[in-house]
């Protein structure tokens, strides 16, 4: 499914002369977007390398939805690797940037771009520093797993949502949800296997943290 919304808007937004340019395309920057989250070598300096690239897409292409989200998602990366004001500033940009691909398509990216713009509202300081609002974040995502209940991210995304809010019991059950969604990997979003292997690993261990806590709770109720 993603592939082939991919392809259509593809073929709306670039010519034939953009396709040759492989660099530039969207897909080929995804998968370099996805591969740079499991990276941590130099990822800042890839990041911005990354974002110019996107940058020059969005240029030549303004109306092409998918090229704002990745831009946006991009920048959403560097914010969180960037402190203080620049941080900021960066994470605002890519609000704006993932509002826009939202405003032209709102299924771009099949869930994937709802999600990273709730996990931004949910991890950006609120009133009077910046945008944050949980209200928001909460529904953004679930905005996004109900577009794509079998999307890795979005699922990922709402389960670190609910266990900073200390809902286990709903962090436990969207956490299995994204093991599940890895599992079967839907062509609904895009795959790259070490991304996968990587995104198990952190599921697997929030799930580890959720079962140690019950667990400990369970020992304490028996020894009262």
């Amino acid at each position: 499914m993603f592939w082939r919304c991919l392809v259509c808007s593809l073929f709306i937004c670039l010519s034939a002369q953009g396709f040759e340019n492989q660099e530039h395309s969207v897909s080929e920057l995804y998968q370099r977007w996805l591969v740079l989250q499991v990276q941590t070598h130099e990822q800042l300096p890839k990041l911005i390398t990354l974002s110019n690239h996107a940058e020059i897409l969005t240029k030549q292409y303004p109306l092409c939805a998918d090229g704002w989200a990745l831009q946006g998602m991009i920048k959403a990366q560097q914010a969180r690797l960037v402190s203080g004001l620049e941080g900021l500033k960066l994470a605002k940009q890519a609000k704006n940037m993932l509002q826009k691909a939202l405003s032209i398509d709102p299924s771009v990216f099949y869930g994937v771009a709802y999600a990273e713009l709730g996990w931004l509202y949910h991890r950006t300081p609120g009133w009077p520093f910046s945008f944050g609002s949980d209200k928001m974040a909460k529904h953004l995502l679930n905005k996004a797993v109900n577009i794509n209940p079998s999307s890795i991210t979005a699922n990922f995304r709402y389960a670190e949502y609910w266990f900073d809010q200390e809902n286990y019991a709903q962090a436990e059950a969207f956490f299995e949800a994204t093991l599940q969604a890895i599992k079967q990997h839907s062509p609904s979003e895009p795959y790259n296997q070490s991304w996968s292997l990587h995104k198990k690993q952190l599921t697997d261990q929030m799930l580890t943290k959720i079962h140690n806590r019950n667990s400990y709770l369970n020992n304490l109720d028996l020894s009262n």
